[in-house]
């Protein structure tokens, strides 16, 4: 036999021995999925002794068949057959399930697991062209049930009982009034109508007269026509208002030369060393509705209708806000308490990834967003399109035809993510969050979890769209009363058409209104403004032992450029945004250390829009 003949003869040796394996992997499968199906059956037997056979057999599987498991569990929630796979999961490997679960959201809505319980597999839909950098909104796409009314949340929380003890914390809550106005978000506050007679009976719950005098605001606290408390126009007050039975605290305080109250009753406490607070916005005594809100690690606030996550020393956890009464001597007193369990995390991610995904957790929660989850699928797309670049050399966003290592799942992404040349994710990551275009990928709805690949020739960053809609009123960036904000927009490519050497010049911190699904009154806004103040500044006055007192001089404006539809970045790629969006950069850098003011002006098709809110930068 000739040496060729020879090569020839052990290649197709090789073949035939593995097509032989792949034959029997596949055998082995098939008889893996027979087996977990007989079990499926019998954990849905009336007959007690049919179930225990299957519990036994689904022990013998070990974890293995978990996936297997997953993708059988019934519909009907209050059946044995989806009580006991549920269990059996649980008593397998309830961690990894819930991981495996989490760790895919970018597959819920095709596997039908965000559909209420009662309702059948919403249709598969054609995934819309993406966008580059971003996932397009998928406005055909049907509505989701509402957290804890899904499917899916059901076989969560029956996994969940089957973690270990060790996992959960419970933490008891402190009452306490919020002080600081610059964490009022503009969707709470209410203004006193001008010329300024009384608090709002709305939010106070009684009728309380005020009066305004030199650089302050008086209040008749005590409705006896003495107007004994004052808030100056540089710190707020709260006062304590309303009927004896239902005590409520309200927060005065003055910005851009409005009189402002809103909520100020508060519960916080302690989690893994970070600091959580909860403000009862609705003043109907409980902090659990869907306008309540919460601020974890001392960064904005959030509905607590949004993602129930948060990020601590201990990574990713969960929480549940739980009430409960005491009754001592027959006086009742309300108990809250914050009940916290650590997620677990996938097998498959790498600690690059752990970095990238702690540096993304981390500036969310401090910008008022819920934590995200790494996505299984997004990050091996990711990885595919990484592994194009390892092939070829950096290319942005892009695959070309004809070059080694193409793939489709690679290719979209490339369209869908935030690309840049560094290798650690964790550093690529925060330099997105301070850019007008890339900060998108960061600001999506958690239910879709994200794609993150960190490697040697660059990072991803695949963030689900964004989505205003649970909140009802627009994403604002940075968040009301986030602080640490960096003084400098980091440059990044595109640049913008209008003005090619943008980015020569240094630029302040991006500020971002996006109101996308926000609601009727922020449809079709026209005529957008966003103007940017340093706050009011103060001068010593050397007879009061140089504390600082405030001066009539009012905010100072600060000049910048305005990105928007009617002011595009790039023609032919919007703003990086939805349309939806206005992105103010000042002119320069702003200073350090400094609170600023931002506000909103627009009309929409209800009539004219406006609010404002404050950061400070680090």
């Amino acid at each position: 036999m000739t040496r060729r003949a020879a090569r020839g003869a052990a290649a197709i040796l090789a073949l035939a021995v593995a097509g032989s394996s792949a034959t029997s992997v596949r055998a082995a499968d098939a008889d893996l999925e027979k087996r977990v199906d007989a079990i499926v059956a019998d954990l849905g037997e009336p007959d007690a002794s049919i179930r225990a056979r299957g519990a036994k057999a689904l022990k013998q599987l070990g974890p293995a068949a978990v996936p297997l498991l997953i993708d059988r569990i019934p519909d009907d929630v209050s059946s044995k057959r989806f009580q006991g796979v549920v269990d059996g999961i649980g008593g397998l490997d309830a961690d990894g399930a819930v991981a495996a679960i989490e760790t895919c959201r970018s597959e819920w809505r095709a596997k039908g697991w965000r559909r209420a319980a009662t309702e059948k597999p919403a249709p598969k839909e054609k995934d819309p062209e993406p966008g580059r950098g971003r996932g397009r909104p998928r406005d055909t796409a049907p509505p989701d049930a509402p957290r804890g009314q899904r499917w899916i949340d059901a076989v969560l929380d029956r996994l969940r009982t089957h973690r270990a003890d060790s996992v959960r914390r419970t933490v008891t809550l402190e009452p306490g009034a919020l002080w600081d106005a610059s964490f009022i978000p503009p969707w709470i506050e209410q203004l006193l109508a001008s010329p300024v007679k009384k608090l709002p009976e709305s939010l106070v719950g009684e009728s309380i007269a005020v009066r305004e005098s030199a650089m302050k605001l008086e209040i008749d606290t005590g409705k006896d026509g003495k107007f004994a408390a004052a808030v100056g126009i540089d710190f707020g007050r709260v006062i304590d208002v309303g009927p004896k039975k239902t005590p409520r605290k309200v927060l005065v305080f003055q910005r851009l030369g409005r009189w402002i109250a809103a909520p100020a009753t508060t519960l916080s406490g302690e989690v893994d060393g970070v600091a959580v607070e909860f403000l009862d916005a609705d003043q109907d005594g409980a902090f659990d509705g869907e306008k309540d809100l919460v601020r974890f690690a001392g960064g904005a606030f959030r509905h607590v209708g949004e993602e129930p996550t948060a990020w601590t020393e201990q990574g990713l956890v969960s929480w549940k806000l739980i009430r409960f009464t005491t009754r001592d001597e027959g006086k009742d007193t309300v108990i809250w308490t914050l009940q916290v369990e650590t997620e677990p995390e996938p097998s498959w991610r790498t600690p690059e990834q752990a970095a990238e995904m702690k540096s993304l957790n981390t500036w969310r929660q401090a910008a008022g967003l819920p934590p995200q989850r790494i996505d299984r699928m997004w990050s091996e797309a990711c990885g595919l399109h990484h592994a194009y670049w390892v092939a070829n050399g950096f290319s942005g966003h892009d695959e070309y035809k004809g070059k080694p290592a193409i793939t489709p799942r690679g290719a979209e992404a490339g369209k869908r993510s935030s690309v840049g040349t560094s290798p650690d994710g964790a550093r690529f990551a925060r330099d997105i969050f301070w850019t007008i275009l890339h900060r998108g990928s960061c600001l999506g709805t958690p239910e879709g979890g994200v794609g993150a690949f960190p490697g040697p020739v660059g990072s991803l960053l695949w963030g689900p769209p964004i989505d205003a809609s649970q909140r009802g009123f627009p994403l604002l960036i940075p968040g009301p009363g986030q602080t640490g904000v960096p003084v400098k927009c980091e440059p990044e490519i595109p640049v913008p058409d209008p003005d090619p050497k943008y980015y020569d010049t240094p630029r302040g911190t991006p500020i971002c209104i996006t109101w996308t699904r926000a609601g009727d009154r922020f449809a079709d806004l026209k005529d957008l403004s966003v103007e940017l103040f340093r706050a009011t500044p103060k001068a010593v006055d050397p007879a009061d032992e140089g504390e600082s007192v405030p001066t009539a001089a009012g905010p100072v404006p600060i000049s910048g450029t305005l990105w928007c539809k009617e002011h595009r970045y790039k023609e032919d790629f919007a703003s990086g945004f939805p349309e939806d969006s206005a992105i103010f950069c000042a002119s320069s850098p702003l200073d350090a250390d400094t609170a600023y003011v931002v506000r909103f002006r627009a009309t929409g098709k209800e009539g004219p829009v406006e609010f404002a809110w404050q950061f400070r930068t680090e």
